[in-house]
């Protein structure tokens, strides 16, 4: 059976039944033009069509309907033929004939257009020996008879080989749709089956995840308890390293599932405003062990047409601008790496951010350059693996700026270093013209110099001071510094303050200070501000440090250098202090905040323990619960005692979203606040969370400040 064809003869059918009961007027009145009886041509007429619908009425399509029809077909010329005999048209009604079978082609069928053809032979054959007089008014002519006969035949012929062609065509194109069809279903189960495979592999690396999380969590929580209590030096420094290689565990978990969430086309990005400076401030911060550890030095340049405020994905842009910080300083040993922020074209509300990390370290090759956004590529994949990593980061990184309708491209020469260049489109924060610092008046009257070894550092210092309209002085060096020190003394106008770069070619900053101490002023001593790439903990304690007013990390942040002057200029009576970075305290909630009552619901003893003694060393009281029926018991009978509710969500017997569910039949969020507080990070597993009623998510390891800021949000005293 062929769907198309028969579809095509269903319609042929029913155009026949119109088209028959058409004749039946039409035969009647031409009887009555040529002076017949109309009655007895529309009763032939309406035998014929009668006939007909009555077999396509009971049959349908069946072969005996496209015989008849054939039959009948030839009948109407034929009664116009009789009706006309005598008359010029009588001639034009064989014209009719041939017309009438070729319609026939559209049943597709040759034994239908066989029946049709016999029909006319039998017609001329009937009129030609026994009617003759209803054609030939005077005797038959055989002669003529055989012509139309020879016509028909041909005809006939040519209809009989075009249906042929026809009905192999329909079988064709229906043996290719039934092909289809099945590859069709193939492919529709092959997509289900690719479709479960990656739904398994999204929930193995959910529960992957989380079986990861929860030791992280146990080493990360212990590290930062343990880093409370008094440890001696090496101590320290294990403790250190423990909590540093859990942090780059975790990163390199993160990459593998934003990877994975990328692949499946399930990351999505948030819009809300950021200070673009203080984002690449904190990376730079983030990196500034490594870079230490590697001698490298790094320096932030940023245009002073940035707006100081973005709407975008502060998140995912720290996450593309850390990681190409890591990688610039892990292949830059002993060199230099530079940020360099800039705009490009700005359209109505909407910036393209173009960022750039510039490196002096090894370099890459054409070969490398073209397939380092690759996944699972590194640039160095020598046997050694000297530099490590997953391959996953730059892969990551395109991904997120071409999200953010951007392009990260890749500049490099091998042995002169990289240059990456990413440009991400953002908004404009309509609501945050940053404020100018003020400058305070004591500050104004400052007489400044700075030495810096690095011309950009020197440029990006300019810059600051000329943003707050402030005179500054710059040489390159510390000899130059002592010299521009003397010769302002002599000169009866000292300088009020020096800002020292630590590492410097010839003296450094230290030296330079212990030269200042030892040499005699004919006016006060200058204080000094002491600027390193690196960190203080190498030489705050050592000799000269005593002189040093501050020490301060670069990328200098504006607002910490003017707050660390006008600090200094406040204590000018004071002896001089360095100005250590403080001993970290301990995270706790706010103080209108302590002494409430929360519920700690998780089922690993380890993660209950850390969780429990972070939350009472944070101010708070703490009732825990193994599981989530233990949890929604404990509500149930004490909720009103309950400030918030700290909430895993894979646990025995009842898990966090059941429990959270049934806890809200009860307590509304604003009444009683919960928190996931959970290893799985997919966006899903939040949703989910957020779908069962609570009001925040927090993965694991936990990070004690975000605990704190986020319970600082949802508690309520009282």
């Amino acid at each position: 059976m062929n769907v198309e064809l028969d579809t095509l003869r269903l319609h042929f059918g029913r155009f026949l039944v119109a088209l028959f009961w058409a004749h039946v007027p039409l035969l009647a009145m031409v009887a009555v033009l040529t002076g017949h009886s109309p009655i007895g041509a529309g009763l032939a007429g309406a035998l014929l069509a009668g006939s007909y619908h009555w077999l396509w009425h009971n049959r349908g399509i069946a072969p005996a309907t496209r015989y008849l029809s054939a039959i009948a077909l030839m009948g109407e010329p034929a009664i116009l033929l009789v009706l006309l005999r005598g008359h010029a048209w009588q001639m034009d009604m064989h014209m009719y004939f041939f017309a009438m079978l070729a319609l026939t082609i559209a049943w597709c069928d040759r034994r239908a257009i066989l029946a049709a053809a016999a029909a006319v032979t039998l017609h001329h054959l009937l009129l030609l020996y026994l009617l003759p007089y209803a054609v030939f008014p005077g005797e038959g002519n055989l002669g003529r008879v055989i012509v139309h006969a020879v016509i028909v035949v041909f005809q006939t012929a040519v209809l009989v080989w075009l249906s042929d062609r026809l009905v192999e065509s329909f079988e064709r194109n229906q043996r290719m749709s039934a092909e289809i069809l099945a590859k069709n279903e193939a492919l529709e189960e092959r997509t289900h089956e690719a479709e479960e495979a990656n739904r398994a592999k999204s929930l193995f690396l959910a529960n992957m995840s989380h079986e990861i999380r929860t030791p992280m969590n146990a080493i990360l929580g212990f590290c930062h308890l343990v880093a409370r209590t008094d440890l001696d030096a090496r101590q320290k420094d294990y403790v250190g390293k423990i909590n540093q290689a859990g942090v780059s565990l975790l990163r390199l978990i993160n990459d593998i599932l934003d990877f994975s969430k990328n692949e499946a086309g399930k990351l999505t990005l948030e819009a809300h405003p950021f200070d673009v400076r203080g984002a690449i401030r904190n990376q730079v911060q983030l990196v500034a062990a490594d870079a230490e550890a590697n001698g490298v030095k790094v320096v932030s340049q940023i245009a002073g047409d940035v707006p100081h405020r973005l709407a975008g994905d502060e998140m995912r842009f720290n996450q593309v601008v850390l990681n190409l910080l890591s990688n610039a300083v892990k292949f830059s040993e002993g060199g230099t790496v530079t940020i360099l922020l800039d705009v490009g074209a700005e359209q109505d509300d909407q910036i393209m951010v173009q960022l750039a990390v510039c490196d002096t370290g090894i370099g890459m090759t054409a070969e490398q350059q073209a397939a380092l956004f690759n996944s699972f590529t590194q640039a160095d994949s020598s046997t050694t693996r000297r530099f490590g990593g997953t391959g996953l980061g730059l892969a990551i990184c395109r991904q997120i700026v071409e999200q953010m309708g951007g392009s990260i491209r890749v500049d490099s020469t091998p042995g002169q270093g990289s240059t990456f260049t990413c440009r991400m489109c953002m908004s404009l924060d309509d609501e945050a013209d940053a404020a100018e610092l003020h400058v305070p008046a004591q500050v104004r009257r400052l007489r400044i110099l700075a030495a810096d070894d690095n011309p950009a550092s020197r440029q990006i210092m300019q810059d600051i001071f000329s943003g707050w309209d402030l005179p500054l002085d710059l040489v390159a060096s510390g000899d130059e510094a002592l010299g521009a020190i003397g010769a302002a003394d002599d000169a009866g106008n000292p300088y009020d303050l020096v800002l020292l770069d630590w590492k410097m070619p010839g003296m450094d900053g230290m030296q330079t200070v212990e030269a200042m101490h030892a040499a005699v002023y004919k006016g006060a001593r200058p204080r000094t501000i002491i600027i390193t790439a690196y960190g203080a903990d190498d030489f705050v304690m050592g000799p000269g440090s005593a002189e040093v007013a501050a020490f301060l990390t670069k990328p200098v942040v504006p607002r910490t250098l003017l707050d660390t002057i006008a600090e200094i200029v406040s204590q000018k009576a004071a002896p001089m202090q360095p100005a250590v970075p403080a001993a970290e305290t301990v995270p706790m909630v706010a103080p209108h905040l302590r002494g409430l009552r929360v519920l700690l619901v998780e089922d690993n003893e380890i993660n209950r323990e850390i969780a429990t003694e972070l939350l009472v060393d944070a101010g708070l009281q703490v009732d825990s619960a193994e599981n989530g029926r233990v949890a929604c018991e404990r509500v149930r009978d004490h909720g009103e005692t309950y400030a918030g509710v700290l909430m895993d969500v894979q646990m025995p017997e009842m898990d966090g979203v059941s429990a959270t569910k049934v806890i809200r039949e009860s307590w509304s969020a604003d009444r009683l606040p919960i928190i996931a507080m959970t290893a799985h990070a997919y966006e899903e597993e939040k949703q989910r969370c957020f779908a069962a009623g609570m009001n925040d998510h927090i993965s694991k390891p936990v990070d004690p400040a975000m605990l704190m800021r986020t319970l600082d949000h949802w508690l309520k005293a009282g």
